[in-house]
């Protein structure tokens, strides 16, 4: 195709998505022709791709609307994704727009998901750009004040089946929707609210999203260029009103994890999860990144914190399979975030170097994607800082039992099913299996773990109250061990996960087929062949019957309770949006403890 010249407005009709930038150095007229110099620059790295420069500049009048605009249009070929080496000769053919608005000290960039995703990675690798970001607090209080009509949250607690990584939730004013309880440790990444400032009858985007930490702005496809040119007229008036030092910070979700600006406080890191290629949202969606997300989905990590700073390390591996060990080295970036340096560790070689490479270039390249997390309650979301929402309600189901003579440590006396059902509550068992047993002699009780278990055990004491038992080992003996929210999470997830259980008819078919032959089985006390008995118990209890839900965990202790401390209102959170749950199907929810 030959040259075009310079671009004419009549040609353009652009959807309207942006990177907001601000100017922190240097003249903004100049910097903003150094970042277009810079993006064309940008287009030799792309080495699978041939591109080309077709039209460069745009006509005087494009800053009609009171803004500085320029641009260029180029061409890149490339090989369809799904192609191999040995496919024949295939093209596919695209044009792209970038296209810079100004007002004053702010920079709007028009462009497609690989150029947003190359102007970030610029901006957070040389120290000495003259554009930084907009502030996340600015694009909050700019595009996050009117009904919020779309929410895309993202998780802060540890990933587990009974709760979701993310949500994205729909409705006409979602900030009245969000939950104290079941929202409180989802931090948001992206919204779309119809906002009242701007033109009578509101801004001509119309219904505006935007991603707070990437810069990203966006609303719909334009008429026309003109239209195009108003919008971000709006956008960068609205921006540059909202920025000067008498503007009040507010979150604007406050029931959410809220961002912090600094590291100290956060330790002790537990658990890293990642972003999932279907989580990816506008101006994420370039290939590399996609690739990346694919990657890490399907890694495995085993995190290894430190009690004293937010440093961590890790083994790691693919589909499962261990591979290596790597190091994560924490601290503040320039910009105010968090920046993460990952690396081998040098006290352990891998046993496949390819596969821990890749998983370390994985981690290199897509920080935004990573999320980790910390007992001190905080979490790493790409390179922010977010701690949780935690409420002031204690949690009023804690039991304080005596577990001396009993291995709080161990939860099971043995390792196999069979076996575990031969030995629990047997002489010389000091698990908390055999604790359970003992401490539930009245009535029948049922051991049911094994593969698809209801619980560790089932119970139906004589006045018919039915008790699922969910047993978790405590993490250390130490007369002072402190609370330790990760304990509680599986387990309290695995309570959550069967409380379909709680209808007579579907536990009665289950515990009609048992997960092995001879599931150990007591009555008042006494060791008995088979469930015979306790079915029949099950099958007579009275509609009206208690039904409860308990958790025995012995790590926590009475006098660690008794001190009020951040990690105990997590906890307590935790406990209090499983127990929502439980008491809305009529039963009752405790937690046993160690009474010490």
């Amino acid at each position: 195709m030959a040259d075009l010249g310079i671009i004419r407005c009549r040609w353009l009709r652009p959807y309207f998505s942006v990177v907001a930038l601000r100017c922190v150095r240097h003249d903004p007229e100049h910097a903003t022709q150094a970042l277009l110099d810079v993006l064309k620059r940008s287009l030799a790295d792309q080495a699978e791709s041939a591109t080309a420069v077709l039209a460069d500049g745009i006509e005087k009048s494009a800053g009609a609307a009171g803004l500085l605009v320029n641009g260029f249009i180029y061409r890149r070929e490339s090989s369809p994704s799904w192609a191999t080496t040995a496919a024949p000769s295939l093209v596919d053919l695209e044009h792209a727009l970038v296209l810079t608005l100004r007002y004053k000290d702010l920079l709007v960039v028009h462009c497609d998901d690989t150029q947003k995703r190359y102007i970030r990675r610029w901006l957070r690798k040389n120290g000495a750009t003259p554009f930084s970001i907009v502030e996340s607090e600015v694009l909050q209080r700019a595009f996050c004040e009117g009904e919020t009509r779309a929410l895309w949250l993202r998780g802060t607690h540890a990933r587990r089946t009974t709760r979701p990584d993310a949500k994205a939730l729909n409705g006409q004013r979602l900030q009245d929707a969000l939950s104290p309880l079941e929202d409180s440790s989802f931090v948001y990444s992206s919204a779309r609210t119809a906002p009242s400032w701007g033109a009578p009858g509101g801004p001509r985007t119309g219904n505006i999203g935007v991603t707070p930490k990437d810069g990203l702005i966006w609303s719909r496809a334009s008429r026309d260029f003109e239209d195009f040119i108003a919008m971000a007229g709006d956008v960068l008036r609205r921006l540059d009103e909202v920025s000067g030092p008498s503007a009040t910070a507010r979150a604007p979700f406050p029931i959410l994890a809220t961002e912090v600006h600094s590291l100290s406080g956060v330790r002790g890191a537990y658990d890293l999860s990642t972003i999932t290629p279907g989580e990816l949202v506008e101006g994420q969606r370039d290939e590399v990144t996609v690739e990346a997300a694919a990657l890490l989905e399907r890694a495995t990590f085993q995190v290894h914190g430190r009690p004293d700073s937010a440093g961590f390390s890790m083994d790691v591996g693919l589909d499962g399979v261990l591979c290596g060990s790597i190091q994560a080295a924490v601290g503040q970036a320039r910009n105010g975030g968090v920046s993460i340096k990952f690396g081998f560790d040098p006290s352990r070689a891998p046993t496949s170097l390819p596969e821990t490479r890749r998983i370390l270039d994985a981690l290199h390249d897509s920080q935004g994607l990573i999320r980790i997390y910390f007992d001190s309650g905080h979490v790493i979301d790409g390179h922010s800082v977010y701690r949780r929402e935690t409420r002031n309600a204690p949690f009023r189901g804690w039991q304080f039992d005596d577990f001396t003579g009993y291995d709080i440590t161990r939860e099971k006396p043995a390792d196999s099913p069979v076996r575990i059902h031969a030995m629990t509550g047997e002489p010389g068992d000091d698990s908390l299996f055999s604790w359970v047993a003992r401490q539930y002699s009245s009535g029948w009780l049922t051991c049911d773990d094994g593969p698809g278990e209801i619980a560790d055990f089932v119970h139906v004491d004589e006045d018919g109250t039915l008790s699922l038992i969910h047993v978790k080992s405590a993490k250390s003996t130490a007369k002072r061990r402190e609370i330790a929210v990760a304990a509680y999470e599986v387990v309290a997830g695995q309570a959550a996960k069967n409380l379909a259980y709680l209808d007579v008819d579907r536990l009665l078919r289950r515990l009609e087929s048992p997960p092995i032959k001879k599931p150990a089985t007591w009555e008042y006390g006494t060791r008995v062949a088979d469930r015979r008995e306790m079915l029949i118990a099950l099958a007579s209890r009275h509609q009206r019957d208690r039904c409860r839900v308990v958790i025995v965990q012995p790590h926590v202790t009475r006098t660690a309770i008794q001190k009020p401390s951040h990690r105990l209102a997590l906890l307590e959170t935790l406990l209090n949006t499983i127990g929502g749950g439980i008491t809305a199907l009529g039963a009752e929810f405790t937690v046993t403890v160690s009474d010490e």
